[in-house]
């Protein structure tokens, strides 16, 4: 304290008027209180405890910086009296709990002196301290510390958070519903279950389960690709960086080379890997990109090749057919696609083939005429396999002239060109029948129940496998007569195809399953309208070795069918079901997969839920 008498007065002076609007400066805490008690002045005592009072209530609101209980910036600055005995205020000060319960007193009336005014400050009122502000500072201090007592989900009663929680949230463990939060749970179901339970009912509508994306399943008769088919696929995706194939067994080659063909990868740069005097076989799949001077350095690369066949082969012509036609070797050639080639090339290369060609296999040969024929007849007699596809050049009598090949196996004439009667076809039949293992005769609308009856019946002794698709002029009864007097113990079908005959009938179809139903392995029933459910029972009970079945666009095929089909079949490997209307989802859908007797899976041609 100061020793300047004015000084004193004004500092008590501005302390009577703060403590007249309760606003008191917080006592510092360095004081000593344990210095003994001067009673021998008490008006001075009493004097210099209002002073010391003042001053510090004053230096505090006019320092630098306020101090309380918590510490100071800096370290207090030494007392300028001597400690007096704590008086009533100061116990009050010490203990904080008390601090509410003193009232303020009015200090004692003091005379004042002219002095310079000293410059007053504002001092914040100090706040009366909540009990809840000790918890709010212990929970910003402690992360872990319990929820404060003002949150909204305390119920009375309730201290573990775990409990409220369960209390709050309660899922029935019958239908996944969630409990009300004031409905009684007797076994953790909801009121609406407990009482379907106590009834013996077999339960509420559940709550819709959320769809979940499937994991793929793997069974034992998924097929991984081999190391073999991952070494294929990478070479023909990188086929324009191969120099040589090198020594690779020829199957694997043909693989590749059906994959290059199907990526329409195959030209004349990587057509060399597939070329060399040691090859005895070229297949390729698709050839527009190669022209005729690539079709002739087959023939000059491959002088030992014995089996050609080409598709798509548009560029070809004359010229390379008769570069093709020098190979000393060659005995199968297939060839599709070559609408350029005229009789002329036609002539020549069957004319040097002549009698080592055995198989010849030729589609959409739109130049394929009379001429051609005739040398064919003449110059190969050894003939073993004929199959003229959809070559509309050939007439009624270039058909004739096929009597002359008495060696053939396989007779395939499938929509050649109008005006072929059934009398030429049964001439043919006559005169080649007695070898005959094959016969496909499809597109011919005039054809009827004689081609039956005098042809195949009494001159095909041998006969196994039976096409006749399209023939719109054969009967019904006709054709029932027919199996039953080719039927005997040495003669039977393998191979039955009697798609998009209209007026076939149930009768048709449950006297070929009667007769021929244990030996068939193939059977075509595509575009029957006639049939239904009941034949198609028919054919799943009498099936046992059947391994291909198309019954695609038969109407009357539906779910139940389609069951008894699969499960009537033991072998049954492929099913054509293209434009059955009445199969449904239920059956064929959701990725259903069916398996035959021995465990395999059933391929579905056709199927639209797939």
């Amino acid at each position: 304290m100061s020793n300047n008498p004015s000084c004193g007065i004004t500092g008590l002076l501005v302390s009577s008027f703060l403590r007249e609007r309760g606003i008191r400066a917080p006592q510092p805490q360095y004081r000593h209180r344990n210095q003994t008690n001067d009673t021998s002045n008490p008006q001075q005592q009493n004097n210099n405890n209002t002073d010391n009072a003042d001053d510090g209530e004053v230096d505090e609101s006019i320092g630098t910086g306020r101090t309380g209980r918590r510490g100071r910036r800096g370290p207090p600055p030494p007392p300028q009296t001597p400690a007096l005995a704590p008086t009533s205020e100061d116990q009050t000060r010490d203990d904080p709990e008390a601090e509410e319960e003193v009232e303020y007193q009015e200090p004692a009336p003091t005379t004042s002196t002219k002095s310079t005014p000293r410059k007053r400050s504002r001092a914040t009122p100090k706040k009366k301290k909540r009990e809840s502000d000790s918890e709010d500072e212990d929970a910003l201090n402690n992360p872990l510390a319990p929820r404060s007592r003002h949150t909204k989900r305390k119920k009375k009663g309730v201290d573990d958070e775990d409990a409220r929680d369960r209390m709050l949230l309660r899922i029935c463990k019958r239908c996944t519903r969630r409990i009300p939060p004031n409905a009684p749970a007797a076994d953790e179901m909801c009121p609406a279950c407990v009482t379907i339970t106590a009834a013996g009912g077999k339960g509420a509508p559940k709550a819709p389960k959320k769809k979940t994306k499937k994991s793929v399943a793997f069974d034992d008769n998924t097929r991984f690709p081999s190391l073999r088919d991952l070494c294929m696929k990478y070479i023909a995706e990188r086929i324009d960086d191969v120099e040589a194939f090198g020594d690779i067994p020829e199957e694997t080659k043909t693989r590749i080379s059906k994959i290059i063909c199907r990526l329409r990868k195959l030209n004349p740069k990587n057509l060399q890997l597939f070329l060399g005097p040691e090859e005895e076989r070229v297949d390729l799949f698709d050839c527009p990109a190669l022209t005729d001077p690539d079709f002739i350095t087959i023939a000059h690369f491959c002088p030992n090749l014995q089996r050609l066949y080409l598709n798509n082969a548009g560029r070809l012509t004359d010229a390379a057919l008769i570069e093709i036609g020098k190979l000393d070797m060659l005995s199968v050639l297939e060839l599709k696609g070559c609408f350029k080639c005229t009789e002329n090339g036609w002539s020549t290369i069957l004319g040097g083939l002549g009698p080592k060609l055995n198989e010849l296999t030729l589609r959409y040969a739109a130049k394929f005429g009379q001429k051609s024929m005739e040398v064919l007849t003449i110059q190969c007699p050894n003939l073993q396999k004929l199959a003229l596809i959809e070559c509309e050049s050939v007439d009624d009598v270039a058909v004739q002239k096929i009597s002359r090949l008495q060696s053939l196996h396989h007779l395939q004439l499938d929509r050649l060109g109008a005006g072929i009667s059934d009398v030429t076809l049964t001439d043919v039949i006559i005169a080649v029948g007695k070898s005959l293992r094959v016969l496909s005769l499809v597109g011919y609308p005039n054809a009827t129940d004689l081609i039956l009856f005098n042809g195949i019946v009494p001159h095909c002794p041998v006969l196994t496998s039976l096409i006749l698709s399209e023939c719109d002029q054969l009967t019904p009864d006709g054709f029932v007569t027919f199996l039953n007097k080719f039927h005997s113990p040495t003669r039977t079908f393998e191979r039955l195809d009697l798609s998009r005959n209209v007026l076939f009938t149930d009768a048709v179809v449950t006297s070929v399953m009667n007769l021929y139903g244990p030996n068939l392995v193939y059977l075509g029933l595509n575009g029957l309208d006639e049939l239904t459910g009941y034949s198609l029972k028919a054919v799943a009970g009498e099936s046992a070795r059947l391994e291909e079945l198309d019954v695609s666009w038969v109407r009357a095929l539906d779910d139940e069918a389609f069951i008894e089909i699969v499960r009537g079949c033991g072998k049954l490997r492929r099913v054509g079901l293209y434009g059955c209307n009445r199969l449904t989802d239920v059956v064929l859908g959701n990725g259903r997969v069916f398996k035959n007797g021995a465990g395999d899976m059933i391929q579905l041609v056709g199927n639209e839920y797939s």
